[in-house]
């Protein structure tokens, strides 16, 4: 099962990416803040990370670089 992880502050994408990956072969989480995604790379790593180039409270950029110090196998990809 492919783990994808939505880091967007916009549902209506976490909506989409759940239709173009429908469980149970895809789990797809999604969190709206840098903070919750942070936390939720530590606690359980998703496969792909999707993530909107500017978020309301982080930069993009930003989180990015975070990601890559907690795990850079991680793929990302701006949306």
């Amino acid at each position: 099962m492919l783990h994808l992880l939505v880091i967007d502050d916009d549902p209506a994408t976490t909506r989409e990416l759940r239709k173009l990956f429908p469980a149970p072969a895809h789990r797809t989480d999604s969190v709206t803040t840098g903070a919750e995604a942070l936390e939720r790379l530590w606690s359980d790593a998703p496969d792909v990370v999707v993530m909107e180039a500017r978020l309301r409270n982080a930069s993009g950029l930003e989180l990015f670089d975070r990601i890559r110090e907690i795990d850079p196998r991680i793929p990302v990809i701006f949306a």
